[in-house]
């Protein structure tokens, strides 16, 4: 997304926060913005600045450059939404609805269905014509990197493995043995049976650490 934005925007700059190795954000920002005149900065995976928040902080208040930025770790960023929340703001990017999966993978226009509509049966026969697509879209074609890979749950594979092996590990400081063993046991219980208290109770670790 972030790379479809500088190809309309000519005094914007794409980097990828993993790639900046110790450098500082804020210094890279100002030498962008000094030397080469830039005006936006897009920053993929931005939770790979161990000092973001206070760089955020420092670019807003001395630099005029905007900065659009994206995460894979939400945890992260809503720790870091209240130490900037004058000068952020936050938006969920949520994985295709079905009318879009229809739009953008078979070319088919709906009528939009609000979820009034459908509590007060205010649907179309064109509703339910594609109905039999609708196993097709749950089968990760929800998430739009499948236009590119129709194969698409190997990607899915690779990009859960990766939240749970690296991003969250690095964002709440947590081992990754007590993820995994927290996902297999949230995995292996009734849905009535799944709380704080009793994920504490079978893997040993604190309430306050699973919050």
């Amino acid at each position: 997304m972030l790379k479809q934005l500088a190809l309309y925007q000519p005094d914007s700059f794409y980097l990828s926060a993993d790639t900046l190795a110790r450098s500082d954000l804020f210094q890279t920002a100002r030498i962008l913005s000094e030397q080469y005149k830039i005006n936006i900065l897009l920053v993929d995976e931005i939770h790979f600045c161990k000092t973001y928040a206070k760089d955020l902080k420092k670019i807003y208040d001395f630099l005029s450059l905007r900065v659009v930025f994206t995460s894979s770790v939400s945890l992260s960023l809503f720790d870091s939404a209240y130490d900037l929340s004058r000068r952020i703001v936050l938006r969920h990017l949520y994985p295709f609805s079905f009318r879009e999966y229809l739009l953008f993978a078979r070319h088919i226009e709906i009528p939009k269905l609000t979820l009034n509509d459908i509590i007060e049966g205010q649907w179309t026969a064109d509703h339910m014509r594609y109905n039999h697509l609708f196993d097709e879209y749950l089968q990760g074609r929800l998430f739009p990197f499948f236009l590119e890979e129709p194969n698409c749950m190997p990607l899915l594979r690779n990009i859960c493995s990766k939240i749970i092996h690296r991003d969250i590990p690095m964002a709440c400081n947590l081992r990754f043995d007590d993820i995994e063993n927290t996902l297999e046991f949230i995995g292996k219980s009734e849905v009535d049976g799944i709380n704080f208290s009793s994920i504490s109770r079978n893997r040993c670790s604190s309430v306050n650490t699973l919050i």
